[in-house]
């Protein structure tokens, strides 16, 4: 019965492992890139990398790019996990638990900067939120819900913000359309 266990785990280990396409000197390149910018360009370039990776590099490149980001600078955590799970939301798993684990007390800013890139994935990002921590799942799920919840007002504000004002002065009509950014566009109709 043991060596059944143990085949059984050996067998589930090898059908599941991920194939490691990139070999180490690859994601050490990767690592040192995204060490080596600038404090403001390290999610923008680790989206970058993310980005222009094969299809079947993506997720060890993400995973590369943001542990490096927590390792260099522990602050652009959020903006990293938020950029690149942007660009390639099905990294969004992968990254989180990697995340987590590499810096396990900012778990919460995590899943919320993965659910802000990547507000479709938001139950599997809870989910390897709670793999990793599981006395944590239902705070994962609060901050993820948070996260929804913004950026549906957010959209809710924009649409009820944006109007169209009409004006009579004198012999002309001016319809303005007006929008939340503060830019007007307009078009005057007749003689102002």
């Amino acid at each position: 019965m043991k060596q059944f266990a143990v085949t059984l785990f050996a067998a589930s280990t090898v059908t599941f492992a991920p194939a490691f396409a990139l070999g180490t000197a690859e994601l050490q390149k990767v690592s040192k890139t995204v060490a080596s910018a600038k404090v403001v360009e390290i999610p923008s370039v680790a989206a970058k990398l993310v980005s222009h990776a094969a299809k079947e590099d993506k997720q060890q490149v993400a995973v590369a790019a943001v542990l490096s980001a927590i390792r260099s600078y522990p602050s652009s955590a959020s903006p990293v996990i938020t950029a690149v799970v942007k660009v390639a939301p099905q990294t969004a798993s992968a990254v989180v638990a990697a995340a987590i684990e590499a810096a396990p007390d900012s778990a919460l800013s995590i899943v919320a900067a993965a659910v802000q890139g990547a507000p479709k994935n938001s139950d599997l990002i809870v989910a390897a939120a709670s793999s990793q921590m599981p006395s944590r799942a239902a705070a994962f799920e609060r901050e993820a819900s948070v996260v929804r919840g913004r950026q549906a007002l957010g959209s809710a504000a924009l649409i009820s913000d944006a109007g169209v004002t009409t004006t009579n002065k004198g012999t002309g009509t001016a319809t303005v359309l007006t929008t939340t950014n503060a830019t007007v566009r307009g078009t005057v109709y007749g003689n102002p």
